[in-house]
């Protein structure tokens, strides 16, 4: 819900997509039912909305200008700050020190065949990974690229790099 007032349509997309992988994944996708859903727009709808109409009420065309030009054109056309596909990965090894030079050992964690760390590698782990593996992508593909972008994936990362270590 503050994702969405703050950052707008960009914020469902990156909750919803993992978790709608993560429950289809685990074969627990009746659980989420249209009634469950449609409680969640309300709620959104319920408070994002009004803002909204008063922000097209006070600034015509603030709305579409927010909308098109801030998700859509940028995402698609790179309007500014256009970055190679690869921009991300320097910006994870720097932003994300010193939690970056533990990535070895997060490695050897995934690789390691030894059963108690198999064991440790658990489906909340996977839901992690999937997670941030989805901001990263996401974020990757768009041809507007800022660093600040990928930092909803930092916490997920970190809680399973301290699973691994």
């Amino acid at each position: 819900l503050l994702g969405f007032l703050t950052k707008g349509p960009i914020a469902p997309v990156l909750i919803a997509t993992p978790v709608a992988a993560s429950l289809w994944l685990t074969g627990q996708s009746a659980r989420l039912t249209w009634k469950l859903l449609a409680a969640y727009a309300a709620t959104v709808l319920a408070i994002a909305l009004p803002w909204f109409i008063a922000l097209s009420v006070a600034q015509p065309g603030a709305l579409t200008e927010f909308i098109w030009k801030h998700h859509i054109e940028r995402f698609v056309s790179g309007l500014e700050h256009a970055e190679p596909v690869w921009f991300f990965i320097p910006v994870l090894c720097v932003a994300m020190l010193p939690c970056s030079i533990l990535w070895p050992a997060t490695w050897a964690f995934f690789r390691s065949q030894e059963p108690a760390v198999r064991a440790r590698r658990d489906w909340d782990v996977g839901s992690l990974m999937l997670g941030a593996g989805w901001v990263f992508v996401l974020f990757s593909l768009a041809r507007c690229k800022l660093p600040p972008y990928v930092l909803p994936m930092f916490p997920s990362v970190c809680l399973v790099m301290g699973v691994a270590i």
